[in-house]
């Protein structure tokens, strides 16, 4: 991100908090989670500061992956159900969605298998009605990865 910032491009601080986010996430594909927690923690700052409630919901989701990667489930679960309140907000309903794939994981993980199969069907169902069809194919593959069976 220093060098984008160095080289002219964008400019906005709104976009400093999703990017951030994003790379957070992508920091933990690669087992980096030091790195990804540095980058939630900064996308939050520069989200909250450019007023992009959007990268805030980002930001909360990026650190409650961080959390859940550190099996810190408490707080991975209140940054998720912050996230989701944040996407709510402003109606991104599939980052809504997407956001109850997260807290799923994390309500299987300390056994909480109803709430957990509430927010898969609640997002695989949102997930129908945009025609996402791969996020529908994602919520069911998480699904049966959490021993979690969902109704047709």
């Amino acid at each position: 991100m220093e060098r984008l910032r160095g080289s002219g491009g964008y400019r906005s601080r709104q976009m400093d908090g999703l990017l951030a986010a994003l790379l957070s996430e992508a920091y933990l594909t690669k087992g980096e989670v030091k790195q990804a927690a540095t980058l939630a923690a900064s996308a939050y700052t520069a989200a909250v500061a450019g007023g992009f409630a959007v990268a805030v919901g980002y930001a909360e989701r990026a650190a409650a992956l961080v959390a859940l990667a550190r099996e810190e489930r408490s707080e991975s679960e209140a940054q998720v159900r912050r996230a989701i309140e944040t996407f709510a907000s402003v109606d991104a309903r599939c980052q809504v969605a997407r956001s109850r794939l997260v807290l799923a994981e994390v309500l299987a993980g300390r056994g909480a298998r109803s709430e957990a199969h509430a927010e898969l069907h609640t997002a695989r169902d949102a997930f129908r009605t945009m025609q996402a069809d791969r996020l529908v194919e994602r919520a069911e593959r998480l699904a049966a990865a959490l021993g979690v069976k969902l109704d047709a």
